[in-house]
């Protein structure tokens, strides 16, 4: 058969897949232009003989028509083709039509893989055109719809030659918010957004689409085809390395996660080994790639599994704690110790499946780093401020978090210009998933509360990171003992865009400024700290605009939520001690909220009146 038309048998092979969805379309109950299918072997003689009659018989009585290309090779999920085919719009004669008819088959020469058919069509002369995204091709969304359109013709809109309008509709329990509102159209484009859902639903994969809606205000369909390159062509599990890199997909590779690892090994510094899963989550059925390729290396203490696509569930980073609670105690068998969690999962799987569960409600891909644990000596933040380094050390995990007091060195040159080292009584490491509390008063691990290294330890230190560290850099660094020998290894790394004073420093001061308000006390109960991340989102409440100075032991980031409560301008914060670098002394610092560390709280009463002057 040379030709069909809307309602009849189209298959891919033969009239190209924009022909078999746009009578998918048709098929399925949605309003498309009049159209007939060319198939690929149809010659300009046929067409000729037969142009006439098939428009009579087809009732065309328009003289504006669209000659568009319909590749086997276009609007696939791998490849769109998009542009590299001609299309012709507007009035033609007869001849014109033959002649457009051939320069769109001939088109097909830049390409040799696919044969080409081609679609004539009663072209419609729009009030607006434009491409809707049935979910969100930057992160995989479900809930977010993409749509952008113009006035007129849709073909200047696609090829980049007019300026569109861009918004996104957002999907809630059914309820269609746009982001940018039109007014005369806005109920259609909320229509459009429900009925390309439904082809989403119908399809089970995420679809891009050209519309337009007419002089009468009727929504029509142009084309549908399959978002290209929104589904991961496999589900695939790599090692994060530079060997491997090939293998991992594209929008993984810019992940801060995966370049900490690549960098790590192009500098020769120790890191946790990493794998990468990523996953179509969206299939009805999925099958997970063989997760016996995991092996723990020698300092494998257990796994963090984190969600890095989509990056927050709920506004929150979504990690999880895994490892076998059974090797607990071998791995620890001298220690004493409080069990303040047991692990989270105590198989990968488990977890693995668990998270998928959790992200295929809203989002299409998943992607997991999966990250082994060491059990650290101490675990450190360095800094490079100019000339100088600044190290903070404790003992155990979550240093970051601010849950600890912490041993601060200034060097200068290689030579040790400050020292303010603390005792620490108690800390808290992730051993095989578990959360685990020592206390040095009973735990005969615990040599000494004192935390503390030597000068040529700590400048092999910041030796070991120097290639890394760029100026205002946090280096979140752990350090394993092996043979009386230290071994830095790198953790995680952040950037820091305000600059820290080497005096303020010394001094503990964490954010210049001057407040006057009433003394509120603040506990570290940890519990919240340790499930609190630097990146969640903290909801904005009702601005307190009562004057407070927060007292606490510890700059602890569960106190984040107090940032949302209060004006910044009507807070200040003083410590007992802590970090100046850990993640909550930054957000001060970039707030600029006064604040201080290393001052005798005690004395310190509930509800008086305290001027701040830092």
């Amino acid at each position: 058969m040379n030709f069909t038309v809307l309602g009849r048998n189209v298959n891919k092979k033969t009239f190209g897949s924009k022909a078999y969805w746009i009578n998918w379309l048709y098929k399925n109950g949605y309003k498309v232009p009049k159209s007939i299918f060319f198939a690929y072997y149809t010659d300009k003689t046929f067409l000729y003989d037969n142009l006439i009659g098939i428009f009579k018989e087809n009732d065309f009585c328009s003289d504006e028509y669209a000659i568009r290309s319909s590749s086997t090779i276009e609007d696939s999920f791998n490849e769109s083709k998009a542009g590299k085919f001609l299309t012709y719009l507007g009035k033609m004669s007869f001849e014109e039509i033959l002649t457009n008819y051939e320069n769109v088959k001939k088109s097909q020469i830049m390409n040799s893989k696919g044969k080409m058919g081609v679609i004539i069509q009663e072209l419609i002369e729009p009030l607006l055109s434009g491409v809707i995204f049935s979910s969100n091709p930057i992160n995989y969304s479900k809930n977010e719809v993409l749509v952008s359109y113009a006035h007129g013709l849709a073909d200047k809109l696609v090829s980049g030659k007019t300026k569109s309008i861009d918004l996104i509709a957002t999907i809630d329990n059914n309820i269609v918010e746009l982001s940018k509102k039109n007014g005369q159209f806005d109920d259609i484009i909320i229509q459009l957004v429900h009925q390309v859902k439904k082809i989403e639903k119908i399809l089970n994969f995420p679809v891009d689409v050209e519309w337009a809606i007419n002089k009468n205000e009727e929504l029509i369909f142009l084309q549908c085809r399959p978002i290209t390159g929104f589904m991961l062509q496999k589900n695939c599990l790599n090692l994060i390395t530079e060997k491997e890199i090939n293998n991992i997909p594209n929008y993984l590779i810019s992940s801060d996660k995966v370049k900490l690892r690549l960098l790590s090994e192009k500098n020769n510094i120790l890191i946790s080994k990493a794998y990468l899963l990523a996953i179509n989550c969206g299939e009805k059925k999925y099958i997970l790639p063989d997760l016996n390729s995991i092996v723990r290396s020698e300092f494998c203490r257990g796994y963090s599994v984190v969600l890095i696509s989509p990056k927050k569930i709920d506004q929150k980073v979504m990690r999880a704690f895994v490892g076998d609670k059974k090797n607990v105690k071998k791995s620890i068998s001298c220690h004493r110790y409080v069990v303040r969690a047991m692990s989270d999962y105590e198989n990968l799987e488990s977890c693995i499946e668990n998270f998928i569960g959790i992200v295929k409600r809203n989002f299409w891909v998943c992607s997991i780093i999966i990250q082994e644990i060491f059990d650290p000596l101490y675990t450190g933040i360095l800094t490079k401020k100019q000339d100088n380094y600044i190290i903070e050390l404790g003992k155990g995990h979550f240093v970051s978090k601010g849950i600890i007091p912490m041993s601060r060195y200034i060097i200068e040159k290689n030579e040790i210009t400050s020292i303010n080292e603390v005792e620490q009584e108690n800390y808290i490491s992730i051993i095989e998933g578990c959360t685990l509390e020592f206390h040095s008063g009973y735990d005969s691990g615990f040599e000494s509360r004192i935390i503390s290294l030597s000068k040529d330890e700590l400048l092999h230190i910041v030796d070991s990171f120097k290639y890394i560290g760029e100026e205002n850099e946090m280096i979140e660094f752990g350090i394993l003992k092996h043979n009386n020998k230290i071994i830095p290894y790198l953790i995680d790394t952040l950037k820091e865009d305000i600059d820290i004073d080497i005096n303020d420093t010394k001094k503990g001061i964490i954010c210049h400024g001057k407040l006057k308000g009433k003394i509120v006390k603040l506990k570290n109960e940890n519990s919240d700290s340790l499930n609190f991340h630097y990146y969640n989102d903290v909801n904005i409440n009702n601005r307190n605009n009562e004057k407070v100075v927060f007292v606490a032991k510890l700059p602890d980031i569960s106190y984040m939520n107090l940032l949302s409560e209060f004006d910044r301008n009507n807070i200040g914060f003083i410590f007992e001690s802590g970090s100046v670098l850990c993640h909550f002394a930054i957000l001060l610092r970039e707030k600029g909220i006064p604040s201080i560390m290393g001052y005798n709280i005690k004395n310190l009463k509930e509800g008086e009146s305290l001027e701040l002057d830092i």
